[in-house]
């Protein structure tokens, strides 16, 4: 690959010399979103092939945490705009108990096959939309089925 590096005052840059064509081009927008849930998957199959590693917390599981004392917060503060966010949290933190439930089921399952899923991908998948409440703040646009199926056909 060739590259010419620029500089800005602060920054160097990289810059594709080549203008070839882009074989596979991306079904989606949300890069984020996919590129969390691929780093999800990547994670996984490392699990797979060494089982003895190490693992810790999804960031996932955090963002789950971090909707639960969101709620609380909210609950004892009785402030009238949080009325209005409490339904969209509680519902947060309902879904993103069945997510973490499900993933875990499908990483489990994982595990031991070695086979990735439809429900393993969607998983991740979801895993990164609660993944993006912690690190943003708040949840991204929901799954459709076109982005699943790109998943699934890689």
């Amino acid at each position: 690959m060739d590259w010419n590096v620029y500089r800005t005052d602060r920054f160097y840059f990289l810059k594709f010399l080549s203008k070839k064509e882009i074989l596979g081009p991306p079904l989606t927008t949300h890069y984020g979103l996919v590129g969390t849930a691929f780093d999800y998957l990547l994670r996984f199959h490392i699990k797979y092939l060494n089982p003895e590693a190490i693992t810790s917390r999804w960031v996932a599981e955090s963002s789950l945490k971090y909707i639960e004392l969101r709620l609380e917060k909210i609950k004892e503060r009785k402030s009238p705009d949080d009325k209005i966010i409490l339904p969209m949290i509680k519902y947060w933190y309902k879904e993103g108990k069945k997510i973490i439930s499900k993933a875990k089921k499908s990483y489990s399952i994982f595990l031991k096959s070695g086979k990735i899923t439809d429900n393993l991908i969607k998983s991740t998948l979801l895993l990164s939309k609660l993944d993006f409440i912690l690190r943003a703040g708040y949840t991204i646009v929901s799954i459709n089925q076109n982005q699943l199926h790109y998943w699934i056909n890689i």
